[in-house]
């Protein structure tokens, strides 16, 4: 009896747990609205932040498949320094996290 208690326990909490209702967010992450920018030449999307800074993300299909234009992410980032780009708007940057608002 004491095992079957255990074994519905764990089936509850994992089913509990894996509700399609919550949204993971980045932990830490910035709010950032995504721009299209396929009208200034060489660029396609860029993100901009709460105080205007913009950011050209390298690797933006990876992690969202279909971008629109306006919608708003939590967003991590770092540096991609050895990366060139003819779009001359924004700091190119790799993303490690993306999440909708």
């Amino acid at each position: 009896m004491y095992i079957i208690k255990i074994i519905l326990f764990s089936v509850v909490s994992f089913v509990l747990s894996c509700s399609p209702g919550k949204k993971s967010v980045c932990a830490n992450g910035i709010m950032v609205t995504l721009e299209d920018a396929s009208g200034l030449d060489g660029c396609t999307w860029l993100l901009k932040t709460g105080d205007d800074k913009v950011l050209h993300p390298i690797n933006l299909d990876s992690l969202i498949p279909e971008p629109q234009h306006g919608k708003k992410y939590y967003a991590l980032w770092e540096a991609a320094d050895e990366m060139f780009s003819i779009c001359m708007a924004g700091e190119m940057v790799r993303l490690t996290c993306v999440s909708p608002l």
